[in-house]
């Protein structure tokens, strides 16, 4: 059986422990028993600007890129509902119906 990781949101602690948590499993060869999954309605970072910096056309770059070069699985959905008790997620699709994930640990990421 197949672990679940789910991190919800792909802003920038929801990406970087989604590729800290491939990269742990990695490193202990478990890439075929846990799978780590990134649910966001789009799969971009915000970045906050600096007002001094002179270029400000991507401040919200994608990135499908490098989460699937790591290895991380990438739902474009919303997260409606946690049942913490049954490990259920209820997702909301992006084609307005719904559907529900099982996860074995959906971290804390602030």
């Amino acid at each position: 059986m197949t672990a679940k990781i789910v991190i919800a949101g792909s802003g920038f602690a929801g990406f970087w422990a989604s590729i800290s948590a491939m990269r742990v499993i990695s490193q202990a060869n478990k890439e075929d028993s846990i799978k780590v999954i990134l649910v966001s309605p789009r799969p971009n970072v915000t970045i906050r600007p600096r007002l001094y910096e002179a270029k400000l056309d991507n401040m919200s770059p994608d990135i499908s890129k490098q989460i699937a070069a790591a290895g991380v699985e990438y739902i474009a959905d919303k997260i409606e509902e946690i049942d913490s008790d049954s490990k259920i997620l209820t997702i909301n699709l992006v084609n307005g119906s719904q559907t529900t994930l099982t996860y074995d640990l959906l971290p804390e990421v602030n």
